[in-house]
């Protein structure tokens, strides 16, 4: 009654109409004890409901007038704005990464990237601005996904990748980080008909090179970064998310240096037909590596994000124009009835399963 501006004496005849209730509960015998509870819940509940409707408690919705049997959805999930996502308690929305126009559906769960172009621990007399210059043609830009396995707030995988979304801005890239603090379990979901799984698969398809960082968590990756692995499949109405992609992974640990999860996400590269970078990152004991602002400190780690950063961009450059042929199966164009002879342009394999 205080936060609403009513005087703090309409405590008092609460606490004593709580006390008369557990009071009269003791005069109940024991063999209809169970009933007698039941009947209290529900009166109990009623009565802190007609008392919020008659004082006008703000937030008081139908949905908790006359449905309080059922949660308030908006109190377990993320309220949805049109530009995009903030968590109960307040907080700016997530908004896109990058420039580009995204259509509106799809922009809620991209995380932005703070300090784009500042470097710090980088020494930029030493690094290429356009690393792939030569190999191909390195416009337009590079785009790659990349996506991290912890939710928790201060998360080091998530500063890992941010980490390496400032370096390949540097290079030239253009990038989008997946925030998957809505992202549903493999199959709870029937269909997989839930909006971060479609938005996921977008941003996928958008992709022609991905940054897989998981913290390493028993020896293994973590579900958050498997389930969003497990949500691109290999084909999906004859187009690819994953197939012909460049990949390259990323482990943070909280202790010693490990290869546990960088090697599982290779596994899981080569099962998605993907081509897997040979260099990767290893961080260990992370929570040394980050500063309070979680920007990574100049570190022999540091500079081995920066190598690989720089060789995903050149190996993204170097196959774009030649992916399709890298993954063309002699399996699938027999399944497909494509002949051989078609080395022209070649078909679009995926369609032609359809």
């Amino acid at each position: 009654m205080v936060a609403v501006g009513k005087s703090p004496f309409w405590i008092a005849p609460g606490m004593l109409s709580l006390a008369a209730f557990a009071w009269l509960l003791t005069l109940v015998p024991t063999d209809t004890a169970a009933r007698a509870y039941t009947a209290y819940g529900g009166v109990y509940i009623c009565a802190s409901l007609l008392w919020l409707w008659w004082w006008k408690i703000p937030g008081l919705t139908c949905g908790y007038r006359w449905g309080s049997s059922l949660p308030c959805r908006d109190c377990c999930h993320p309220i949805r704005t049109q530009s995009g996502i903030s968590k109960p308690g307040g907080g700016p929305p997530r908004l896109e990464q990058t420039k580009n126009q995204l259509p509106e559906t799809i922009v809620n769960r991209l995380r932005s990237l703070s300090e784009p172009g500042n470097h710090p621990a980088l020494s930029k007399a030493f690094a290429l601005a356009r690393p792939a210059l030569g190999l191909g043609a390195d416009q337009p830009s590079p785009r790659i996904l990349l996506l991290y396995g912890s939710l928790r707030e201060r998360s080091f995988s998530q500063f890992a990748v941010e980490e390496a979304a400032r370096l390949l801005h540097f290079f030239g890239a253009e990038t989008r980080s997946f925030d998957p603090s809505d992202l549903p379990l493999p199959d709870q979901v029937t269909g997989d008909d839930h909006p971060a799984v479609h938005e996921l698969r977008e941003h996928a398809f958008w992709s022609e090179g991905m940054v897989w960082c998981s913290p390493e968590r028993h020896g293994q990756i973590t579900g958050i970064m498997k389930a969003q692995i497990d949500h691109l499949p290999l084909e999906m109405k004859g187009r690819r998310p994953t197939q012909g992609r460049t990949l390259a992974v990323m482990q943070v640990s909280g202790g010693s240096q490990s290869f546990n999860a960088v090697n599982s996400l290779r596994l899981l590269g080569r099962w998605m037909r993907m081509i897997t970078i040979p260099n990767q990152s290893s961080v260990a004991m992370a929570y040394k590596e980050f500063d309070e602002a979680g920007r990574m400190r100049a570190s022999s780690y540091y500079e081995r994000i920066v190598d690989v950063m720089k060789e995903l961009v050149r190996f993204t450059v170097l196959t774009r124009p030649h992916a399709a042929q890298l993954v063309d199966r002699y399996s699938e164009r027999k399944a497909a009835g494509i002949s051989a002879e078609d080395e022209g342009e070649l078909p679009d394999i995926g369609a032609a399963l359809r």
